[in-house]
């Protein structure tokens, strides 16, 4: 009898470690899923130095003219975990999850904020821009356009990895008023829009570098600069031009006030 219970308490002993581990498995896959909904990878699909060792061996499968957008290194395997984008589907009673990472050319594109304002005595004279973003080809041979960046994604600091949805046009053969404006012409190009005012207030645009706007003021004006520690400092601005705060600074003119990024 005392056998017969032995064996019993072992059998039991077996199914309950065989239901934690069924429970433990629906567990991780319920939050797999729901990982997935959200675009983010659930290590237990794929740890991230898994998740480098794998694409390693892709490597030899790439064309010459794409690469990955980072050294496949396990230093940077969160960094492709932010990068990547997660689909699943149910085939034959399993769940699949495909997973995709952004592939680059070997082409180094760089974001150039628009517009771009001249002033001229009392009047200001401004180019209109016809595209709201311009990606230039290192060599300016080539560019394309993007009305926004919600299809971007961060890469490394002040960098983005942007999926192109437009065509990239050779810069000889569709000259548009961008274009043209970064070959340093004697004068402004006949194909831009250009527009004239009297009257604007001062505008001031933040840059993609830590702390740094870009400036226009249609006339001089009188600015005041706070820094922790520092007595306050008082200049002018005129015209356009590109300020840098440093840490723990604060710029005041008549009509706003700047602060320098926070740090941690």
């Amino acid at each position: 009898m005392s056998k017969l219970k032995q064996e019993i308490e072992e059998h039991f002993s077996l199914l309950t470690l065989v239901v934690n581990e069924i429970e433990s498995e629906c567990s991780n896959l319920i939050q797999t899923i729901l990982y997935a909904k959200q675009n983010s990878l659930h290590p237990f699909i794929i740890t991230p130095q898994q998740l480098i060792i794998e694409l390693i061996k892709t490597l030899p499968h790439l064309k010459n003219s794409i690469s990955y957008p980072l050294p496949l290194v396990q230093n940077n395997a969160y960094k492709y975990f932010n990068l990547i984008s997660i689909k699943y589907y149910l085939s034959s009673e399993r769940i699949v999850f495909v997973i995709s990472i952004p592939l680059v050319s070997q082409e180094n594109y760089f974001l150039i904020p628009l517009p771009v304002k001249n002033s001229n005595q009392n009047a200001h004279v401004f180019i209109l821009p016809s595209i709201n973003y311009l990606v230039l080809s290192e060599n300016r041979n080539m560019y394309s356009t993007f009305k926004d960046l919600t299809h971007c994604k961060p890469l490394e600091s002040n960098k983005l990895i942007c999926e192109n949805n437009e065509p990239i046009f050779l810069s000889n053969s569709r000259q548009i008023c961008e274009i043209m404006l970064l070959t340093n012409p004697k004068e402004i190009p006949k194909n831009c829009d250009v527009r004239i005012t009297n009257s604007i207030n001062e505008i001031w645009h933040k840059l993609s570098n830590n702390s740094s706007w870009i400036y226009i003021t249609p006339k001089e004006i009188d600015v005041t600069l706070s820094c922790n520690n520092y007595p306050l400092t008082n200049f002018l601005l005129n015209n356009v031009g590109i300020i840098t705060l440093k840490e723990n600074c604060k710029l005041y003119t008549s009509s706003i006030i700047i602060s320098s990024d926070p740090t941690v």
